[in-house]
């Protein structure tokens, strides 16, 4: 069915990650509910933290000076750390 005259919602830029507010040394968790079968909950944790460092890779990629991070499965879900680039100085975001 076609319908007129709804109103379009606002695009969805909410912020979803707090990657600008990570310095150097810094980390967050992300926590993965534990699932019924131990396999299923590594492959959850394991999903998202590729879709993590994938988001933290792709803004981190854009900024001038470039900023890094890198990630670790933990006990509770995955932990992103804002770590130095590989060639930057201590002056260097």
């Amino acid at each position: 069915m076609i319908e007129k005259n709804i109103p379009l919602p606002p695009a969805g830029n909410e912020r979803k990650y707090f990657w600008d507010e990570m310095e150097v040394d810094d980390s967050q968790l992300f926590p993965c509910e534990l699932s019924e079968s131990t396999l299923g909950y590594y492959d959850e944790r394991r999903n998202k933290q590729l879709s993590l460092m994938q988001s933290a890779k792709n803004w981190g990629d854009k900024q001038n000076p470039r900023r890094c991070f890198t990630s670790r499965l933990v006990r509770g879900g995955v932990r992103i750390f804002r770590i130095r680039c590989p060639g930057q100085t201590n002056g260097t975001a």
